[in-house]
């Protein structure tokens, strides 16, 4: 009896444990495909939120990119204003230059007219005193001195 309980026991044994085995496996199976599932659906939404970043990334590059352009035209056309301005303040100074050396020369001009004005003036005044006092300076010269 125990030998024919264990051999059925044993058979029941064979039958179930693989029963339960495989229902196991297939519980298991069924977790891991579904964390799979959910895995790849997150991988798809990163990829396409990758994509998104990678073309909005892409449309600002291309932004930055013009608008580089358009500054590194804004600094050409600068390069050329400063260096007109430079040429102008050259310009300037040199005319501001001439001008003072002509006022120095007028100046100078005015002031040698000045001198030879006052010399023919005290000139006039001399002459003027010469013709005055004609006997004073005779008398104070041809006078004998008393002694």
């Amino acid at each position: 009896n125990q030998i024919a309980e264990a051999i059925s026991v044993s058979n029941g044994l064979a039958t179930e444990l693989p029963e339960k085995t495989a229902d196991q496996v297939q519980k298991r199976t069924d977790t891991l495909v579904q964390q799979f599932q959910k895995l790849s659906e997150k991988v798809d939404e990163q990829q396409a939120t990758i994509g998104k970043l990678k073309n909005d990334l892409q449309e600002k590059m291309n932004m930055v990119s013009g608008n580089i352009g358009s500054v590194e035209e804004t600094l050409g056309e600068i390069s050329a204003v400063k260096k007109d301005v430079e040429a102008l303040v050259v310009i300037q100074r040199e005319r501001y230059m001439e001008k003072l050396e002509a006022g120095w020369e007028v100046e100078k001009q005015a002031q040698i007219a000045s001198e030879q004005a006052k010399k023919v003036a005290l000139r006039k005044q001399k002459k003027i005193k010469e013709l005055r006092y004609p006997r004073e300076n005779e008398t104070t010269s041809s006078v004998p001195d008393k002694k």
